[in-house]
């Protein structure tokens, strides 16, 4: 019998998050380019084709906020200009890992795979809109031929 204590068994909550900290810190490692994704109102669909047009060139990760900012805090020891990506870890977002000399290349791929979506109830617009008045609905209740 050993003598280590192995303690309660691991949720999968916990593994999940155990294992996209591994995964951040080898990309890290691994890349030398980082781009910044905003993922609001895309669809998985869309995601695997951005993946599958990027392999090969790049790796796409995506994930808990809180995991990114402590792995982001703790690599800053060894690359401070990682402490850049902080403020901007907020809302949906995901990461594109590349080693391509051309990252502008990387964003036309992400760019190129970008399609307009269609308004859905409870959703912010992403810039300001606005309509027309209408006029009063009394108006429209008579013909045509009486209304001034």
């Amino acid at each position: 019998m050993s003598d280590e204590h192995q303690g309660p068994p691991k949720s999968k909550r916990k593994v999940r998050k155990e294992s996209l900290h591994k995964k951040l810190e080898k990309l890290l490692d691994e890349y030398k380019n980082i781009l910044m994704v905003n993922v609001d109102n895309v669809g998985s669909n869309q995601m695997q084709k951005v993946r599958m047009a990027l392999r090969g060139k790049a790796a796409v990760l995506m994930g808990k906020n809180t995991i990114f900012r402590k792995v982001l805090r703790d690599k800053m020891v060894q690359n401070p200009r990682l402490e850049a990506l902080m403020p901007h870890i907020w809302g949906n977002i995901g990461f594109v890992f590349t080693n391509e000399k051309d990252v502008r290349g990387i964003r036309e791929v992400v760019l190129k795979n970008k399609v307009p979506a269609a308004a859905k109830s409870g959703t912010v617009a992403p810039w300001t809109c606005s309509c027309p008045r209408a006029p009063p609905a009394s108006t429209l209740a008579r013909p045509a031929s009486s209304r001034p």
